[in-house]
């Protein structure tokens, strides 16, 4: 773990946090002196609590000294009640570096209790002669300055207590103390099903791929290899993956090691070199003890999984999964309205890729045209009743305001060629929010040979929606397929605008100028559509969620998109 100057500037940009239902701690100013705020025991535990403490020393083999450490054992229960439980091993140096940086940001001890460190016997006399409550500070500078052979002398429930003060107090709000406890802002989400990943800055060295372009590359051999250089990277090893972010409070995804029946890693000097069936990575530690003890935690989640890894059918990168449903939807009125329903109850993340995919289609039918004519270009319905969106970008807006994640994958067409327009609905939906992610691939205009032709839609990686129907103008249809919508007084149909076509009398062209019938329904048949698509629950879900994270960071390779990192582990 490094302590970096950028946590000075975070005193001060420090947010403000509930640490209590009654005790709402105000943003930490360096320069003014504060008490050391508490959390009353008696109101619901949300920081972490310390089960056990232990000081050892590890002899290095290589070197002639050994390493003093120091392992704790937390427990943390989040709001849905699920109990984390998880052991940290750090060394006692790291220790001291972390316990320094608390006391920086403590008040000065003469201006709180009216003291200096000189008189502290002094004053520990006078509370017994006054049978005084203990102080907080007393608690924790009686361990602060101890060597680690005197910290061994104490009894264990004074440095419990130590820590215990940290982590309920204000100070468990810096990073550099939550990075110290292996604690990030992805330790307790909802994907890590109640399993807390063991978690670490590590750096990470430079990463070859061969480039996938078709003809320009050829010619080009010196782009055949991509440098994506050294860098320190926040690690999550989960039992079936590594995830790597930028930080430990970032959001943004560097990438996922998949383990697989041919994953390996191995030591070489101060690296652990780990290999699956697609890459290699090489990760670097400026201890022995770090990288070491990262070896047994990888080399020990790499045996679990191989021990449940069988060889699998048509050597599939995923095992075959039973008890799983399947939902089928003919036409799609069954499958939008479907849709709509699930994407409103989202949580976390929606991820969607399509070979088309129009922002305004209506999802919901029929619609009233007339609540429509009058939207500029980018505008958003304002609906207080969500359930009555219908329009794709309404919901996605909607749901994104709520803190969903949305990942949306396109194909980037020939514009000479296909009338797709994928860039007007990645600026559409794109300046939506923050939380909307949109790569358009691939980018070179010689890739002429395939195009991207999946339909997913993929809810908390829970619901996972698989088939032919794109989210696109023309897919809309029922089972009766008719031909003719007639004009109504009302404006109400269930083919309003641009979406009464027919291919074969005027193909696609300007699909942003949504609002202008492609064909006239005065006089002219639309063309009926008629598909599939599925709805599959059950385990077999997070392996087309890995399928579409790979497929994501992949793509985000080629630009400078933000790579997926949250994945639900499976075992």
């Amino acid at each position: 773990m490094i302590y970096k100057k950028e946590e000075e500037k975070e005193t001060n940009k420090l947010k403000k946090e509930t640490l209590s239902n009654h005790q709402i701690l105000e943003t930490i100013n360096s320069d003014i002196p504060v008490e050391l705020q508490i959390v009353d025991y008696n109101v619901k535990q949300n920081y972490p609590i310390v089960k056990n403490v232990s000081l050892t020393s590890q002899s290095n083999i290589e070197h002639s000294f050994s390493t003093n450490i120091i392992i704790i054992s937390l427990e943390y229960i989040d709001t849905n009640n699920k109990k984390y439980n998880w052991e940290i091993r750090q060394t006692y140096k790291l220790f001291k570096e972390m316990t320094k940086f608390c006391e920086s940001r403590l008040p000065e001890r003469k201006k709180t209790i009216n003291h200096t460190l000189n008189n502290f016997e002094k004053e520990e006399k006078l509370k017994k002669e006054k049978t005084l409550s203990p102080n907080y500070l007393d608690i924790f500078y009686k361990v602060y300055n101890l060597s680690f052979s005197k910290i061994k002398e104490l009894p264990k429930n004074d440095l419990i207590n130590f820590i215990q003060l940290i982590l309920k107090s204000f100070l468990f709000n810096f990073y550099t103390v939550k990075e110290f406890f292996e604690i990030s802002d992805h330790s307790f989400i909802q994907s890590n099903n109640g399993i807390k990943p063991k978690e670490g800055l590590i750096t990470k060295q430079a990463e070859y791929s061969i480039c996938q372009s078709t003809i320009i590359d050829m010619c080009h051999c010196i782009k055949c290899f991509c440098y994506t250089g050294n860098n320190k990277y926040w690690f999550l090893l989960k039992n079936d993956m590594i995830c790597f972010l930028d930080s430990s409070r970032s959001d943004i995804g560097k990438g996922i090691f998949w383990f697989d029946n041919e994953t390996k890693i191995e030591k070489r000097k101060d690296k652990l070199i780990l290999r699956n069936s697609m890459k290699k990575i090489k990760l670097t530690f400026k201890e022995e003890f770090q990288r070491n003890l990262w070896y047994s935690e990888i080399d020990w989640r790499i045996k679990q999984f191989k021990d449940n890894f069988t060889e699998n059918k048509f050597d599939s990168f995923v095992l075959e999964k039973s008890n799983c449903k399947c939902k089928w939807f003919i036409d799609g009125k069954d499958y939008f309205e479907d849709l709509q329903k699930r994407l409103l109850k989202s949580r976390e993340t929606v991820f969607m890729t399509d070979w088309w995919m129009s922002p305004e289609l209506f999802l919901i039918r029929p619609i009233n045209c007339n609540n429509y004519k009058k939207l500029k270009y980018g505008e958003i319905i304002k609906e207080t009743n969500s359930n009555h969106l219908s329009r794709l970008c309404d919901i996605l807006n909607y749901i994104s305001k709520k803190g969903v994640k949305i990942y949306i994958l396109l194909y980037c067409e020939v514009s000479l060629a296909i009338s797709l327009n994928s860039k007007h609905t990645k600026l559409f939906l794109s300046q939506l929010s923050p939380n909307i992610k949109i790569i358009r691939h691939p980018k070179k205009s010689f890739d002429l040979l395939w195009s991207h032709h999946e339909k997913l839609v993929i809810i908390d990686q829970e619901y996972a929606y698989v088939g032919g129907l794109d989210l696109c103008w023309g897919r809309y249809d029922t089972n009766e397929h008719i031909i003719v919508e007639k004009e109504n007084n009302d404006e109400i149909y269930n083919f309003p605008f641009i979406d009464y076509c027919n291919a074969r009398i005027n193909d696609f062209s300007n699909v942003a100028e949504y609002l202008i019938e492609n064909v006239n329904r005065k006089n002219k048949v639309k063309m009926p559509w008629h598909d599939i698509h599925s709805l599959i629950q059950g385990p077999v879900v997070l392996d087309i969620a890995r399928h579409f994270i790979e497929r994501w960071n992949f793509s985000k390779s080629k630009e400078s998109s933000e790579g997926i990192s949250d994945f639900r582990t499976q075992y």
